[in-house]
């Protein structure tokens, strides 16, 4: 019996000596719902090739680009292979280890070596080892959980950046289709204010109108003209934006 009591006494002992308390989530109040929060969204939903929606084969290449080439998702992917190898060389720790070591030789006795018709051997040599780290005071298995969550840490970073990556790209293509359509109205817009400004120019030789109504319709063509230089700038960074995404 005294026995017994002694090594569950142990037993208490070395299950409180782990290092560290047990990790528990901290409490956070936070509401149950948002606003607008539809009641069928889920996380795998950031997973989907949601911009195949809008049916663009353009916009469906740039985004595949940016995800095979994009940088800052190259990284948060090492990331994660990064932590999953940590996870794996923490929980080898918590096996024992297997080591081994082979050699071959061949040759002759020394005491044969000047006796006539002695002829070579061959020797074979097999050694094996294991050895095992007996977690006492639980260092291992908080390696293992701390590995474990920097994992998923990672693999959450890495979905944050390529949900940015694709929404920034999606983004900025809309954004260029949009600066195109404004580009093509600005010119058509300037292309018929140039064509009004001939026909008051007859007008204005003829005198049917006065100076200052031509001065009026030539005002307005040189303020369509102006329109288009900020359109260009604007095509011009997100084309650039675009490309760094890329």
């Amino acid at each position: 019996m005294k026995a017994v009591l002694t090594t569950t006494c142990l037993a208490l002992l070395l299950a409180g000596c782990a290092v560290g308390p047990d990790y528990r989530r901290p409490a956070v109040d936070v509401p149950s719902g948002f606003r607008f929060q539809q009641p069928d969204a889920s996380d795998a939903a950031l997973d989907t090739e949601w911009w195949k929606d809008f049916g663009d084969p353009v916009l469906d290449g740039y985004v595949s680009e940016a995800l095979e080439h994009n940088r800052n998702l190259a990284i948060a992917v090492a990331n994660v292979d990064a932590a999953a190898a940590q996870l794996t060389i923490a929980r080898a720790s918590l096996f024992p280890t297997l080591d081994y070591q082979a050699s071959a030789s061949r040759g002759r006795n020394s005491s044969q070596q000047l006796l006539p018709g002695s002829q070579a051997g061959n020797s074979f040599e097999l050694l094996g080892s294991t050895s095992w780290q007996i977690d006492l005071w639980g260092a291992l298995r908080r390696q293992t959980e701390a590995a474990q969550a920097l994992l998923k840490a990672s693999e959450q970073a890495r979905r944050g950046v390529r949900l940015s990556v694709v929404s920034s790209t999606v983004q900025g293509y809309l954004q260029l289709r949009g600066l195109d359509q404004q580009l093509a109205i600005a010119r058509r817009t300037a292309n018929s204010y140039a064509d009004t400004v001939k026909l008051f120019e007859l007008q204005y030789q003829y005198g049917a109108i006065a100076r200052i109504t031509l001065e009026q319709v030539r005002s307005q063509y040189q303020s369509a003209l102006a329109s288009i230089p900020p359109i260009e700038a604007s095509i011009v960074q997100t084309e650039n934006a675009l490309s760094l995404l890329l």
